[in-house]
């Protein structure tokens, strides 16, 4: 037997011509199939057009900030891990790649191991002269500037230190949805 004509008016939204409503009521009580199907229809309409409404349970709000919290705080650390990762899988490979390029390059290891410890005295001996400098300069400046402006200078320099730890802790600081 055909049901389509009748399925499709039983789930119409639009009325059906009287003809029409004659004869699916006919059908409907011979075929139990279809008398099924419009009795789980009403059914169901019934329960869609109730105007209960599922009240949240208590602390709602409070979980739900809680998880997203949680959530986001997970997220963080899982982006944190990734990029140590990816960072240190880029560094070891492009140190891989260096060894082996300086390797290949140099004809006798013996003739690597001494550039390097010649790079290095040249670095320790700028390293010491620069220390020179900067001790000879200090001496020089905290003798011409009076003490009461090094500590206005000391100040200055710790309210702006001040300023700026609690500008990042505004920025850091996850912001909650008041609801």
């Amino acid at each position: 037997m055909n049901h389509l004509p009748y399925e499709d008016w039983l789930f119409s939204d639009d009325p059906i011509l009287p003809e029409q409503n004659n004869e699916l009521q006919i059908h409907l009580r011979e075929c139990d199939s279809c008398r099924q199907l419009s009795e789980s229809w009403v059914d169901i309409q019934n329960l869609l057009h109730l105007p209960h409404q599922v009240k949240p349970q208590a602390g709602f709000s409070a979980r739900w900030q809680t998880r997203l919290e949680e959530q986001a705080r997970k997220n963080k650390h899982r982006q944190s891990w990734i990029m140590l990762i990816l960072t240190g899988g880029v560094a070891v490979f492009l140190l891989i790649l260096m060894g082996v390029n300086i390797f290949t390059s140099v004809e006798q290891p013996l003739q690597l191991l001494l550039m390097g410890t010649n790079k290095l005295i040249e670095w320790l001996s700028v390293i010491k002269a620069l220390n020179e400098v900067f001790s000879a300069l200090v001496e020089m400046v905290s003798i011409m500037i009076p003490p009461v402006w090094w500590v206005l200078f000391a100040g200055m320099i710790s309210l702006l230190c001040l300023l700026w730890f609690y500008s990042l802790k505004q920025l850091i600081q996850p912001r909650r949805i008041i609801l």
